[in-house]
Parts: C-alpha cells; sequence; structure tokens
C-alpha cells in the first residue's frame, strides 16, 4: 500500500522521471498508483500488440470516459464502442482525403503568411502563443472554413481554456465522487458553454448556407441528412474533438520545432534555404521539402506532443509472455520508445539523417514510432498534421532565423508542453 500511494505522489511531481525509472526495470513493468494496477510496456512488439493484433481485448478506459463525459462527448477521440467509432470514422475520413490535403495546403500556407508578415525584425516572440495563432488560423480555415477565422480569438481562448482543466490519470475516491453527482466547477461549465455557442452557431450557419462550404463541418452536416449521418450532438462532438486535437498537437509540435532549430543555427540555414528555393507553394511542392520533412519527423521522435498512451484490458489477455489481468491500466509511452537505444542509435542526440528514404515507413511499421498512435485508432489527422507542420515551418524560415532566450524542459499534461515560456527573437533573412 505505501509504495502505491508513493507511486500516486512521484508521478504528480516528475511524470517522465518516474516513467524513465520504472522502464529500467524492464520490457513489462506491473507497479501500482493507489488502487489501481497498472503495466508499462517498453518494447515494439508489445505495444504492438496492444494497438493492433490483440486491440480487441482493450479499450480506453476510465480516463477517456471522464473526458468524453466531462466535456468531448462522444466522438473519434472518446468513443469506446468499435462499431460506432468505424461509423464516425467512415463519416468523417473523406475530409482527411489526399485530394482534399490539396486545398488545406494553401489555407496553411496562407495561415503562415499572415503570421510571418505581422513580426518586425528584431522583436521578440512568444513562440507557443505564436504557433497556437498559426494552428487555429489553419485548422479553421482548412476544416471549418471562414466562420472560424472569424472568430479566431474567442474559439482560442476558450480551447486553451478547456486545455487547462486538468484531467487526472487516475480518479481518486473524490475526483469519482465529483463526477458521479455531475459537478463541474463554474469556469468549467462557462468554457463549454462558450465552444457549444460557437460550435452551434456554425452548424447554424452551414445549415442555411444556400452555397455550401467545401470543409469539413459542411461534410458532417450534409452527413447528417442522408441515412446514418451524425446528428447535431454528434457533429458538436466531432467538430470540439477536431478542434482540440488538430490546434494542439500542431502548435505543439511547431514549438518544439522552433526550439529544436535554437540549438542547430546552421540547419535553420539549411531548411531556410530549402525553402527559399519554392518561387511558389503548391500541393505539390511538399516533395520538395525533403529535409524539412525529415526534420519534422525527428522532432516528433525527440519531443512527441502526444507523449504517451493508455489501454484497459478488458480480459485476461497475454501480452508477450506476461498475462495481463482484466482492468489492469496499460501504458505506452512515445516518448521513452522513440529515445531507447536499442531501436534508436544515439536516440538522444537530434539527427534527422536518420530519416532517410525508406527509414520512416519501416520504423511506423515497427511501433518504434508512433507519434500518431497506430492502430485502427491511429489519429485520424495525421497527415493534415504532419503536413501542416512542414508548410508553416518551411514560410516561416523563408523569412525569419530565431534565438531562443533559453530553452525550456518538459511539462507532461495529457500532452507534452514546455516548462516556461518560451521566448524567441526574430532576426529578418537578408
Amino acid at each position: 500500500m505505501f509504495e502505491s500511494i508513493r507511486n500516486m505522489v512521484r508521478l504528480q511531481r516528475d511524470t517522465l522521471g518516474t516513467f524513465r525509472e520504472l522502464s529500467r526495470r524492464g520490457d513489462h513493468v506491473f507497479f501500482r498508483v493507489g488502487h489501481v494496477r497498472m503495466l508499462l510496456l517498453n518494447h515494439p512488439v508489445l505495444i504492438k500488440q496492444v494497438l493492433v493484433t490483440k486491440q480487441k481485448s482493450f479499450e480506453k478506459g476510465a480516463y477517456i470516459r471522464r473526458l468524453k463525459k466531462n466535456w468531448l462527448g462522444s466522438s473519434l477521440l472518446t468513443e469506446e464502442d468499435p462499431a460506432i467509432h468505424r461509423r464516425s470514422r467512415r463519416l468523417a475520413q473523406p475530409a482527411f482525403h489526399p485530394h482534399r490535403l490539396e486545398v488545406y495546403a494553401q489555407a496553411m500556407r496562407e495561415s503562415a503568411v499572415r503570421l510571418s508578415d505581422s513580426w518586425k525584425d528584431g522583436t521578440e516572440v512568444d513562440i507557443s502563443a505564436a504557433m497556437e495563432q498559426v494552428t487555429i488560423d489553419a485548422v479553421g480555415a482548412s476544416l471549418f472554413g471562414a466562420s472560424l477565422h472569424r472568430n479566431k480569438q474567442e474559439v482560442t481562448e476558450a480551447i486553451l481554456a478547456l486545455l487547462r482543466i486538468r484531467t487526472p490519470l487516475v480518479a481518486t475516491p473524490w475526483v469519482r465522487l465529483k463526477e458521479a453527482v455531475g459537478y463541474k466547477p463554474a469556469a468549467h461549465r462557462k468554457v463549454i458553454k462558450r465552444l457549444d455557442d460557437f460550435i452551434y452557431g456554425m452548424i447554424a450557419e452551414r445549415k442555411c448556407d444556400q452555397m455550401p462550404s467545401d470543409d469539413l463541418l459542411t461534410m458532417l452536416v450534409q452527413a447528417r441528412e442522408e441515412s446514418g449521418g451524425f446528428d447535431e450532438q454528434q457533429i458538436r462532438n466531432e467538430t470540439a474533438a477536431l478542434l482540440v486535437a488538430g490546434f494542439e498537437t500542431s502548435a505543439l509540435g511547431l514549438g518544439w520545432a522552433i526550439q529544436a532549430l535554437d540549438a542547430q543555427p546552421a540547419l535553420q540555414e539549411e531548411l531556410g534555404a530549402e525553402a527559399t528555393n519554392l518561387s511558389e507553394f503548391a500541393w505539390d511542392s511538399l516533395p520538395r521539402l525533403p529535409r524539412t520533412a525529415m526534420f519534422m519527423d525527428e522532432v516528433l521522435r525527440l519531443y512527441p506532443p502526444a507523449w504517451s498512451l493508455q489501454r484497459v484490458a478488458v480480459e485476461d489477455v497475454e501480452i508477450g509472455d506476461r498475462r495481463v489481468p482484466r482492468g489492469t491500466i496499460v501504458l505506452m509511452s512515445q516518448f521513452l520508445t522513440h529515445r531507447d537505444p536499442r531501436f534508436w542509435p544515439e536516440p538522444e542526440v537530434f539527427n534527422l539523417d536518420r530519416w532517410a528514404p525508406g527509414v520512416r515507413k519501416k520504423a511506423s511499421e515497427e511501433f518504434s514510432y508512433f507519434p500518431f498512435g497506430g492502430g485502427s485508432r491511429v489519429c485520424i489527422g495525421e497527415h493534415f498534421a504532419r503536413s501542416e507542420m512542414i508548410v508553416v515551418l518551411a514560410m516561416l524560415l523563408k523569412k525569419w532565423r530565431f534565438k531562443l532566450q533559453e530553452r525550456a524542459g518538459f511539462q507532461p499534461k495529457i500532452t507534452l508542453h514546455p516548462d516556461r515560456p518560451v521566448i524567441a527573437r526574430v532576426s529578418a533573412v537578408n
């Protein structure tokens, strides 16, 4: 009992340090946090079993149910029922088809150009805030049309406030009691109402449009009118989930990218030159940014915004050579696996050349690299997010170089945040 309480305290005080310490015990690490039995898996073969080959033996569990109940509702991000999840994914998938990304790329470029044009030589920029600004702009224009752009500041503030509402990994009895009676603080309810008012307003706009927009929200509304489509509550839930997930992952990834560039001025020049060589930008320009793409892959290896996943065993199951009892919370950490020396030579060294052609696909298949998850629940917006980060970074490096005041450490929440404000001086390219 003492050890389980100690683990709870350690995880709250130093989450990454505790994960690292536990991982040294082996590929299967069983431990308790309070009353909960947990298992940390530290090998790609074992992770693949949970996410792919034996995924029917697992669900996302109480943590995701709390997110679902507290603010997101049933969506691609939170839905446990496989049939409902497959249906939702099928209805949303057309919005992320490669031919749609060709349209979105221009919105991404325009968002980056607007941010770039707002800077002046020698000014100090809050990198986190800037990347939040450009990603909400790009996500809004790409997936939800002009109506989001008009309310960008309001929506950004609501999403950030929502993300600050901490959902604990393991619910204490007090947390479970509050959730059982439906208790939500007034600030929590206010934030959700702001977001709901905005989303339902967008839905109403789409239903009245004589000339419908060509975006994700329009597709969801049109799907509602077809047999088996989304109802209005589901449209709200999917919109909220995609806003939150699409906004935060890319903003954090770009923030970590700027920090990685600060340590390598020569690389800033190299990637800037690659971007400058593009006289015009279009979707088919992305293959002409190979070094920028390799750089972002390495950023996502060392600084994965989604730094851990969890599942709960719904039945007794064998993972590797160990029996995992029903009810065990299984943890898998991208942060740890991406830095494991068994699979990555010199894992702490930032080296984009490890992403030579063919390596990325192999690493993803083997689950030594899974920044967007894996299996049937792999992030539906993976290609959107990766393309967005490449496009935005290239557009910024065409005009600017970055020098940080100081480098930040890690603050792991649901996603991987810097532990302090990241301020950079921007210098115009001559």
